[in-house]
C-alpha cells in the first residue's frame, strides 16, 4: 500500500486529500497515469487541476518523486536568481502554486532561478508555472557538475537543449529530461518569456513558480 497526499486546486481554491491506493494498481511512470489513476479516484472532485504534493516511495515514479519546493522542504536561502523584480517578488516565491512569483530586474538577460539541494540528487524533471499574465515560453537548464562547474543540459547536435515551458500564466508545465541529472546544483533559465506591453519600453517578462522532480542518489 502506498500513501500519496494531493493537492487539488479548484476555482482558485485548495483543498488537500490523502490517498491509499494497492502497489499492484499503481501505474508505471510517467507520472501523468497515476495522476489520471487518481483523478477516477472514487470520492475525488475531478472538476478541478491536481497535483501531487508527497509520496511516500521514491520508486513509485522511477525518480520523479516532488523535491519539495512547494512545500517549503526546500528553504528559502537555497534559492537564489539573477536579480529581483523587488524585495516582494524575489526568488524565494519561485515556489508552484505560491500566491506570489519570481520575477527578474528589467532588463537583466540572465534570467535564471538557481536551487541549491544541498547534497547531490537525481533531477528527472520539473513543474514550472508562471503567473497572471505572465510567464516563461521556453527555457535553458543549467546544472553543476561533478567537479562543480554550471553546465548546461545539451541537445544531440551539442547546442543548449531548448525545453518548451508555459503556455499560459496558471497551467503548470511539467518537463522531464531525456535521462536523470546527478547534481546538487540547477538552475532554471528563461529564454523566451511574455512582453510586458503595459511598460512604454516593452520588456522582456519572465516569471517563475517552481518545482522540480527527481529522488536520492
Amino acid at each position: 500500500m502506498t500513501h500519496f497526499v494531493v493537492n487539488f486546486g479548484v476555482d482558485e481554491t485548495e483543498k488537500t486529500v490523502n490517498i491509499e491506493i494497492l502497489d499492484d494498481d499503481i501505474p508505471e511512470a510517467p507520472q501523468e497515469n497515476l495522476m489520471l489513476y487518481i483523478a477516477m479516484h472514487d470520492g475525488i472532485d475531478k472538476s478541478g487541476a491536481f497535483t501531487i504534493i508527497t509520496i511516500n516511495d521514491d520508486d513509485v515514479f522511477g525518480c520523479n518523486s516532488t523535491l519539495g519546493l512547494e512545500w517549503d522542504l526546500i528553504t528559502d536561502d537555497q534559492l537564489t536568481a539573477s536579480s529581483k523584480r523587488n524585495n516582494q517578488i524575489v526568488a524565494e516565491k519561485a515556489r508552484l502554486n505560491h500566491p506570489t512569483f519570481w520575477r527578474h530586474l528589467d532588463g537583466d538577460g540572465q534570467r535564471w532561478v538557481r536551487v541549491d539541494l544541498l547534497n547531490p540528487y537525481r533531477v528527472s524533471g520539473f513543474v514550472i508555472q508562471g503567473y497572471s499574465g505572465y510567464w516563461v515560453k521556453t527555457c535553458f537548464i543549467k546544472y553543476e557538475d561533478s567537479i562543480g562547474t554550471m553546465q548546461y543540459v545539451l541537445d544531440d547536435t551539442g547546442s543548449n537543449k531548448i525545453f518548451a515551458a508555459n503556455s499560459d500564466g496558471h497551467t503548470p508545465a511539467l518537463v522531464y529530461f531525456d535521462q536523470p541529472i546527478e547534481t546538487r546544483i540547477i538552475e532554471i533559465v528563461g529564454n523566451t518569456c511574455t512582453i510586458n506591453t503595459l511598460h512604454n519600453a516593452k520588456p522582456v517578462t519572465c516569471v517563475i513558480r517552481l518545482e522540480l522532480l527527481g529522488c536520492n542518489v
